[in-house]
């Protein structure tokens, strides 16, 4: 048996520049849209900003409402600050519970307290903190205090 060799050259030529051009496009078509999308997302933000003040506004300026500022703290970040100072002990864990069962009933009065503090009060989301958490606006209605009891 002889060896045999067999060389193929194939050559090919095409012309893509027209589909190269529609690419362009396409890119800037889409660089376009991503600096509107840019601009409608921040002035939604900013109306929304506005409209989130004008309705505390509103109900802080009736007298019903008082206004306060809340960031949620995850059970995560709240072991991690009590492992931290300290107090993740069996001497404070007996400690709440003895206090708990000569208060219970204060306990249960603070508690129902809460629930129609509550009940009654408007949460307004303001959106993330650089750690992810939520924060909100809380407006509490006014008056509470003098009919808890």
């Amino acid at each position: 048996m002889a060896d045999e060799q067999i060389v193929t050259s194939i050559v090919a030529k095409a012309d893509l520049s027209s589909l190269v051009s529609e690419v362009h496009r396409a890119t800037a078509s889409l660089q376009q849209l991503q600096r509107e999308l840019v601009t409608s997302n921040k002035s939604i933000a900013s109306a929304t900003k506005i409209a989130n003040n004008m309705f505390r506004d509103t109900l802080v300026g009736s007298g019903m409402y008082s206004s306060h500022f809340v960031n949620l703290q995850s059970d995560v970040d709240k072991f991690g600050k009590n492992l931290d100072a300290g107090r993740l002990k069996l001497r404070d864990y007996f400690s709440t519970f003895r206090t708990h069962v000569k208060t219970s009933k204060g306990l249960i009065r603070e508690l129902a307290q809460e629930q129609v503090m509550l009940q009654n009060a408007v949460m307004q989301p303001l959106g993330r903190n650089a750690q992810g958490l939520m924060q909100y606006n809380v407006m509490i209605p006014r008056g509470l205090d003098a009919v808890k009891k």
